[in-house]
């Protein structure tokens, strides 16, 4: 009310907001409230960029580990169906701790998961001989015995 009567009476528009706001203090920015300073405008600005930016790096840091972490899961599952071929892939993703065959999940919190040594594979636990003749093996390693190798 005050300031359109300024403003009627054709008063300077700087001298009717001074009027209505109050002298201008220095260093403090006008209808922001109390200390609140130019710089501290500045800053807050500055800050929020940085914040924003950091964002996006955690973001694109955590999308570039995921899609990392699937391909190495793919690669794991390619490496046990070459080694295992009687494998499914069922147990694959059990060992994963992946459900339903999604790659790219998390594992499953609530299920157990498969150890290490829940290994299917049965080692040949016997003595194998290097160098040994073979009668069933022709091949002729006699000449890989008498290399001598000098250092």
């Amino acid at each position: 009310a005050k300031l359109e009567e300024m403003v009627e009476t054709e008063e300077n528009d700087t001298e009717a907001f001074e009027a209505v706001f109050g002298k201008e203090h220095p260093g403090s920015v006008r209808c922001y409230g109390r200390n609140v300073t130019k710089t501290s405008l500045k800053q807050k600005a500055e800050v929020n960029a940085l914040k924003k930016a950091h964002n996006e790096e955690v973001s694109t840091l955590r999308d570039d580990f995921a899609y990392k972490i699937g391909r190495l899961q793919n690669a794991f599952k390619t490496l046990m169906q070459h080694c295992n071929p009687e494998i499914n892939m069922e147990s694959i993703e059990d060992l994963l701790g992946l459900s339903n065959g999604e790659a790219n999940s998390t594992p499953n919190v609530g299920q157990p998961q498969m150890n290490s040594s829940a290994s299917t594979h049965v080692p040949n636990l016997e003595k194998q001989g290097i160098n040994e003749d073979d009668p069933i093996d022709e091949d002729d390693d006699d000449e890989f015995q008498e290399d001598a190798f000098s250092y």
